[in-house]
């Protein structure tokens, strides 16, 4: 699935919003193998928070609406506590 981004901020990869927001909020890059656990866990969830958000862009809810700051916070702070389980070393 291609991703499309609103902002201008001149990364052209093709990731995922939610990996995209993790990793700028963690200042950090993740692993392939701790991105596929985030995704299991957290994306669907996050995905059906945003629809019933009423916000136009998922990146833009990630990144710009209280909610959705506070779900990167909240995966952030799993994955600090569950280190062995995501394989964060």
């Amino acid at each position: 699935m291609d991703y499309v981004s609103t902002s201008i901020d001149h990364q052209y990869e093709n990731k995922p919003p939610l990996r995209v927001a993790l990793e700028k909020y963690r200042k950090q890059k993740m692993s392939e193998v701790t991105w596929r656990k985030v995704r299991d866990l957290w994306d669907y969830r996050t995905q059906s928070d945003w629809v019933v958000s009423g916000t136009s862009m998922y990146d833009d809810y990630l990144r710009s609406d209280p909610r959705g700051n506070n779900t990167i916070k909240r995966i952030s702070d799993d994955m600090d506590s569950k280190r062995e389980y995501y394989e964060i070393h």
